[in-house]
């Protein structure tokens, strides 16, 4: 009996310490048997197949990144996800970014290259094989015939507020900022009177700012993509940004010229200024992308986030977006000044007036949605969508300041608007101009009646300035005209005369006020 005793004493003290081993030993899942592997027979079709039958020299089922399984608890089979989530195929090889590592405690760890972001996976997460290629349309860079090491990890797939911003609804406003900067290209490209030196101006920064967001669209969606550059993307992007605002400063400083000097009539023709403020912006932009490269590539250590750059080469970009911005206000301070000085303008003042309005606006614009769009390069979460907004109503606010002009409405509705057109803005009763002041087209219209009537060619100046009735002749409408003056009443007792002394008293009132360049344009 004692005999007997001391045997089973000694059977269970070996069964608890086998026990005890086995429980030591961290917990792994494997997909496939102890001598299976996976086979990948498709796209999406993979197969737990016997390494005699794959015939492949060199596969050994109980091995994974050189790591022997032996020494770990083994479960087989596919793990069982909970809700929200889904089983997630991940290669490691050679070309692929996609890391795996199976740590000593069971755990493995899951990363990539570019995001710089681990996730961790308990064996009730996971399941680990090698693979072996049977096909040659993979989505991933493993060729047929190839051996990759292989995981299935339960990944929550559903998509939160930020992914929905940052990949439906940011993208949605870039493509319809995208077209409002299309629309107004086309239509200065189309009509021959908006390509003057200004037209040629805002086409520039219309080009400029949509190969920005086509740009940005791409750094969007072409992370994944292995083709896609995105350092090149990044720098392209912000080139665009600073090329707008040196075509910005070259509009601003045609004005400025053209205000600030004596006579508006130069030797110098728009085709040479546009040549020579093309080279200026062309050799400034190529200039900085050169430092800028230079710098990342030698002195830059460590990007910023949301980036592939870090701040010194933002600074190369931005700094000299912030000089430019205080060269436009000291042309607009300027030029504000000189226009308050001055009393009555002929045809050629009141164009160049409208052009700083012009210039004004698209300053306010640029500027305000370049200093948010500059903070949201800032490791600040607020800041950052707040940037997203302004870079949104960038084209459309481009848009209206550039379409929604004297000048420009009058040509759209003469080209493109019917006589029954059911468009709001085609309506009227044919005559454009219902404003109490008279525009420079109604100048011109005089103009061609004076020169093809040769009846009133003939007259003397005493017949042109008003006939036996008294009534007002074309030429004294003309004259009328170039002071923006309109009858009210054709009864009234005021005399003409009186009526440009009264226009002369207001307008020197008026204009000695500063314009800040948000004001009713009243020339064509």
């Amino acid at each position: 009996m004692k005999i007997l005793f001391c045997f089973l004493v000694f059977v269970f003290a070996n069964e608890n310490e086998i026990v005890t081993a086995q429980k030591s030993k961290p917990d792994i899942r494997k997909c496939c048997g102890i001598t299976e592997i996976l086979l990948e027979v498709g796209p999406g079709n993979r197969r737990c197949e016997s390494v005699d039958k794959i015939g492949k020299i060199g596969l050994n089922p109980k091995n994974w990144r050189g790591l022997e399984l032996k020494s770990f608890a083994i479960h087989h089979g596919n793990p069982t996800c909970r809700n929200q989530e889904h089983l997630v195929p991940v290669y490691y090889h050679v070309s692929e970014e996609n890391s795996l590592d199976l740590m000593g405690n069971g755990t493995l760890e899951f990363f990539t290259e570019s995001r710089k972001n681990k996730v961790f996976f308990s064996y009730t997460q996971y399941c680990i094989d090698t693979l072996v290629m049977s096909h040659n349309f993979s989505l991933s860079n493993i060729d047929e015939g190839d051996v990759s090491e292989f995981a299935y990890i339960c990944l929550d797939v559903s998509k939160s507020i930020s992914d929905i911003v940052q990949f439906l609804i940011f993208p949605v406003g870039i493509g319809v900022s995208m077209g409002c900067l299309i629309l107004t290209f086309l239509l200065y490209s189309l009509l021959p009177q908006l390509r003057d030196l200004t037209g040629r101006f805002i086409l520039s920064i219309c080009a400029f700012l949509t190969a920005s967001y086509s740009l940005r669209l791409v750094d969007i969606y072409g992370e994944k993509d292995p083709n896609v550059e995105m350092l090149a993307v990044e720098i392209v992007e912000h080139a665009c940004v600073l090329g707008a605002w040196l075509t910005l400063s070259c509009m601003g400083h045609h004005v400025w010229k053209v205000i600030m000097s004596k006579s508006v009539f130069t030797r110098v023709t728009d085709g040479q200024r546009c040549c020579y403020y093309s080279i200026y912006v062309v050799t400034t932009a190529c200039v900085l992308i050169s430092i800028a490269v230079t710098l990342h590539f030698t002195v830059e250590e460590e990007p910023i986030p949301r980036s592939q750059i870090g701040y010194l080469t933002l600074g190369i970009f931005y700094l000299p977006v912030g000089l430019l911005l205080l060269i436009n206000m000291y042309f607009y301070w300027n030029c504000t000044r000189q226009i308050g000085k001055q009393l009555v303008y002929n045809r050629s003042m009141q164009h160049f007036q409208v052009n700083f309005d012009l210039f004004s606006k698209l300053l306010m614009v640029l500027a305000s949605c370049c200093l948010f769009q500059t903070l949201g390069f800032l490791d600040i979460v607020a800041l950052y969508y707040i940037g997203m907004v302004f870079t949104i109503l960038q084209g459309p606010l481009v848009f209206l300041v550039s379409m929604f002009r004297t000048r420009v409405a009058y040509l759209f509705k003469k080209y493109f608007c019917k006589e029954n057109s059911c468009v709001c803005c085609c309506g009227g009763n044919g005559d454009f101009i219902e404003l109490a002041s008279t525009e420079l087209s109604t100048i011109d219209k005089l103009r061609e009646k004076v020169e093809n009537d040769d009846v009133e060619v003939n007259k003397s100046l005493l017949d042109r300035w008003g006939d036996a009735s008294g009534r007002p002749t074309k030429d004294r409408e003309l004259s009328k005209s170039l002071f923006n003056v309109r009858e009210r009443s054709k009864d009234g007792a005021e005399t003409p005369l009186m009526k440009v002394g009264r226009l002369l008293k207001t307008n020197s009132m008026n204009l000695a006020n500063l314009n800040f360049g948000w004001r009713r344009e009243t020339s064509v």
